[in-house]
């Protein structure tokens, strides 16, 4: 499953970044906060919208991969892990505090970036952005107290050293890069480059920071890239259940041959992170809505709807490929691991190239072909990576 995630997650990420590009460029409908907000908050349907499709296909009740989700939270949140029994009080406090800070990490540096563009040059502002597999990889290293990798560390350098030669070298349009989804015909020039380049590392580490972490305290611990020395932050393995057709899987403790009537049962593949994004949408839509009246009454943005039924269907296109994105980019988290995600995202610049060539809408330099092969073959290294040496 995790490759036609991966080819959704790049596709709809290109296709969030150029309709945003084109609503905010060629529309006028210049609204970089309400389009963010639209994106995260429409999190919130993609759990109802899996539930419905797994009762639908599967005749089975709802009350049942409820009971099994409830375990599965209990169990992942509890101070004592998956050893702890799934008849134990639900964690109210612990998960509504841990999608309040998903809900944080995802936002804060979408509107730090935003805030960054207006500052800095584009090319700065995209470059700092995608050096985010760097400090993901740094963060990871950290947070699991592993040993540094050379071949890890070397393909995220690699990585990060595409990007800037896509960026500086590469097309002459800056806003042919995926994440530029913004208006260079508003942009006049930086006016506080610094400040804006500040902001933008600490946007592209606070990110990088939200997918370790959820990969960390979040996700299930199906451990595929992650080398945790320390036995005591990790004494769980996944065990496939006779390679069950719903994809389940049941999760035992290190001892790994507890009994059957002891083990618990998992939902269906990606319920778990489907149903924590639309907690994170919940939280984005209660918490960020304070951010309307505010901007509003400061001039920063004035706050209107889409003027148009063109503008209109554009927006809810961005909202539906921000939802694919970010559900598939929070499953592949927990699959393969923040390092690998982070640069294969990489790869939606690569897609870009490919696609502006094909069309005419953008030129192919040496510079940039050199710098999307940078990235390809850091992805390949990591990949290749993960497959042969998952321990």
């Amino acid at each position: 499953m995790a490759i036609p995630l991966f080819i959704f997650t790049l596709a709809a990420f290109v296709i969030q970044s150029s309709l945003t590009q084109y609503v905010q460029g060629t529309l006028g409908f210049r609204q970089p906060f309400l389009l963010l907000y639209i994106a995260h908050s429409s999190l919130m349907v993609i759990f109802p919208i899996h539930l419905l499709y797994l009762v639908l296909t599967s005749q089975k009740p709802v009350k049942l991969y409820m009971t099994s989700l409830r375990a599965t939270i209990t169990s992942r949140l509890s101070p004592e892990g998956f050893n702890h029994s799934e008849k134990g009080k639900f964690p109210t406090a612990r998960f509504i505090g841990l999608s309040l800070c998903f809900a944080t990490g995802i936002n804060i540096p979408g509107l730090l970036w935003y805030a960054a563009v207006s500052l800095s040059s584009i090319g700065d502002v995209t470059a700092l952005w995608n050096t985010n597999s760097i400090w993901v990889y740094v963060l990871t290293v950290w947070l699991y107290r592993m040993k540094w990798e050379f071949r890890k560390l070397g393909a995220v350098a690699l990585a990060s050293t595409g990007v800037m030669l896509d960026v500086y070298g590469g097309s002459k349009s800056s806003s042919n890069i995926p994440g530029v989804d913004t208006l260079d015909s508003r942009h006049n020039g930086p006016t506080a480059p610094v400040l804006g380049d500040l902001l933008t590392l600490v946007a592209s580490v606070a990110y990088a920071l939200y997918q370790v972490a959820y990969k960390r305290y979040a996700a299930l611990p199906n451990d595929s890239e992650a080398v945790i020395e320390d036995d005591s932050t990790a004494p769980f393995v996944y065990e496939s259940l006779s390679e069950a057709s719903d994809s389940r899987v049941s999760l035992v403790s290190s001892e790994r041959h507890l009994p059957e009537d002891e083990r618990t049962e998992k939902p269906p593949f990606g319920l778990y992170a489907n149903f924590l994004s639309s907690c994170m949408g919940i939280c984005t839509a209660l918490s960020l809505g304070i951010g309307f009246p505010v901007l509003h009454w400061l001039s920063i943005e004035r706050f209107t709807l889409p003027p148009d039924s063109t503008t209109f269907w554009c927006v809810v296109a961005i909202a539906t490929s921000g939802v694919v994105f970010n559900s598939c980019f929070m499953i592949l988290l927990g699959l393969w691991g923040p390092v690998l995600t982070s640069v294969g995202n990489l790869l939606t610049i690569v897609l870009v190239l490919v696609i502006d060539f094909l069309f005419g809408h953008g030129s192919i330099t040496i510079w940039s072909l050199l710098g999307s092969g940078m990235i390809v073959a850091a992805f390949g290294v990591l990949a290749f990576d993960m497959i042969h040496h998952p321990k």
